[in-house]
């Protein structure tokens, strides 16, 4: 690893990011087309732009989406509703932790817990902050540097 970690992890955060958007597009896409939602190509396009959002982008995304489709009908409304609670679990539980794991080098279990902590602490910044943070620091401990500890020339 060279020595300008954070840039680096800073894009690759983004890159698990954009990875997990377009997984959520996807899902957005063949549940809408389905269910015959109207618009669902620009409601497609809305919720990878708001799964960017740690933490809440995919909740509110799902919310819209979710009161859209009660104009075609409740039953189809509740569908939605339905499928992005799932993809909300899906996505927090296994999808970003096995992304952010492959792309920033974080185990996934400390994905979860880093953006929960991070969550609680600080609210969105605290999850907007937490993963690269987590990254940071696996990588400062697998250089041989703890953190708080400074290096000696021997």
């Amino acid at each position: 690893m060279s020595g300008t970690v954070g840039p680096r992890r800073g894009r690759r955060v983004v890159l698990g990011n954009i990875v997990t958007s377009v997984v959520a597009r996807g899902g957005h896409h063949g549940l809408a087309d389905d269910l015959s939602v109207p618009y669902y190509i620009l409601f497609g396009l809305f919720v990878a732009i708001f799964d960017l959002i740690p933490v809440v982008g995919s909740t509110i995304a799902g919310i819209v989406v979710s009161l859209l489709a009660l104009t075609k009908s409740l039953s189809v409304a509740i569908a939605t509703g339905g499928f992005y609670a799932f993809y909300r679990l899906f996505e927090d539980y296994l999808l970003v932790p096995r992304v952010m794991n492959r792309t920033v080098g974080i185990q996934p279990g400390l994905t979860t817990i880093a953006t929960s902590i991070g969550a609680t602490l600080w609210r969105l910044f605290g999850a907007l902050v937490a993963i690269p943070n987590r990254g940071r620091r696996a990588a400062r401990s697998r250089r041989g540097h703890a953190p708080g500890h400074r290096p000696t020339l021997s």
